[in-house]
């Protein structure tokens, strides 16, 4: 079987056999050429040494030296070269705590986490497969290698990554193999919240997130403050929104949303659109334009277009929201402050208190919300004059 590598990535395998020295592409891109899908970067594993790697390359960074890891930085893309190894103990759960160099790239695929992950490739060569990760690939299998539950206790990230690679690909994951997963899930709190999120969200805007149920079946984070709670099994229907996700299986367990997503450490952002989609969530669908404009007063078009869209999936009749949404944007009704055509320097020389101006504003946004042909300077300021 021949593999259309990239340019760049044969001139890193060339350079290095050319120098003398064995190199395969390994891991998630040959898994991805595999199933026709296009990697988005590339590994090489290699029986040269770190000190080698930076002697044939002339641009390279020692990111993960400490672990025989250097990135070859070319005009084309960077490419993490790593030397076989084999590793240590891994107490922490995450890294191992030494690693030996080896010269046998048999041993060096033994130590990664599932066969599909652990196929190689070279121009020279072809596949080699010594795992079957490939017969795994076609029968769209996720299976540990070796001993699942020590492959789990080295780096207990790999269980959220079994999770994430099912929902991703739509693979299912073996049995002895998610078994294990499911019996060391209180490993995850070994893990960094940013690191568990990451992948949360890989889960969560993937084609089948529905896969990852067992991680909230069983409680996997509880110690986040998500209780056990499935996974919603329609929630691949829902926009590939990541924020209406969030609302949408955070509600549906009854936790906390904010709480949880502060105990992950996501950005302020998120939170907010989050939280705003679980306010809507709660909402009936508006039935008029006034409706219609203090939704998109309170929540904007892009929210409210995709709250209307998860009500579509589910076939739920829109048709009288979405006149109403047609009509405000097509007749420009105003439904934000900025949309008065009245500002608060017009209003200065109207309001005795300064520091009313503002609730003034609101009352006349009101106002025009419910008639939008009082909209006026002329009307607007008449109008002022009997707001309390």
């Amino acid at each position: 079987m021949i593999l259309i590598l990239p340019d760049y990535v044969s001139d890193c395998l060339n350079k290095l056999t050319n120098n003398g020295f064995e190199a395969w592409c390994v891991g998630g891109a040959v898994r991805d050429h595999l199933m026709n899908k296009t990697p988005f970067d590339y590994d090489i594993t290699t029986n040269a040494t770190p000190t080698d790697v930076i002697s044939i390359f002339d641009k390279t960074v020692p990111t993960g030296i400490k672990h025989g890891t250097v990135t070859v930085v070319t005009e084309s893309g960077n490419i993490e070269i790593t030397t076989y190894r084999t590793d240590g103990n891994y107490s922490d759960h995450r890294a191992p705590d030494s690693v030996v160099f080896e010269t046998n790239v048999d041993n060096d695929l033994k130590r990664r986490d599932f066969t599909m992950n652990a196929i190689c490739y070279n121009h020279k060569h072809g596949l080699f497969d010594p795992l079957n990760g490939l017969n795994d690939i076609n029968n769209k299998v996720i299976r540990a290698i070796g001993d699942p539950k020590k492959r789990f206790t080295e780096d207990a990230l790999r269980i959220i990554r079994a999770f994430r690679f099912s929902s991703q690909l739509g693979f299912d994951i073996e049995k002895s193999t998610k078994d294990a997963a499911i019996e060391l899930f209180p490993l995850l709190q070994n893990i960094s919240v940013e690191r568990i999120y990451t992948d949360l969200v890989r889960i969560l805007l993937s084609t089948h997130p529905e896969n990852s149920d067992p991680l909230f079946s069983n409680g996997a984070f509880e110690f986040l403050e998500i209780p056990k709670s499935p996974m919603p099994s329609d929630i691949h229907k829902l926009p590939t929104d990541l924020a209406f996700r969030i609302a949408y299986i955070f509600k549906k367990s009854d936790c906390n949303i904010e709480t949880v997503l502060r105990n992950l450490k996501v950005d302020n952002h998120t939170i907010k659109e989050s939280l705003m989609y679980a306010q809507l969530l709660d909402k009936p669908l508006p039935k008029n334009n006034i409706e219609v404009k203090y939704i998109l007063k309170d929540y904007g078009f892009e929210r409210l277009d995709v709250w209307l869209k998860y009500h579509e999936i589910f076939a739920h009749d829109t048709s009288v929201s979405r006149y109403s949404l047609n009509c405000v944007l097509n007749n420009k009704e105003p439904y934000t402050l900025k949309d008065l055509n009245i500002s608060g320097n017009d209003l200065i020389s109207y309001v005795d208190d300064k520091k009313a101006i503002g609730e003034v504003l609101c009352k006349l946004l009101d106002h025009v919300i419910h008639h939008p042909h009082d909209n006026t300077k002329e009307k607007l300021i008449k109008l002022q004059q009997n707001i309390k």
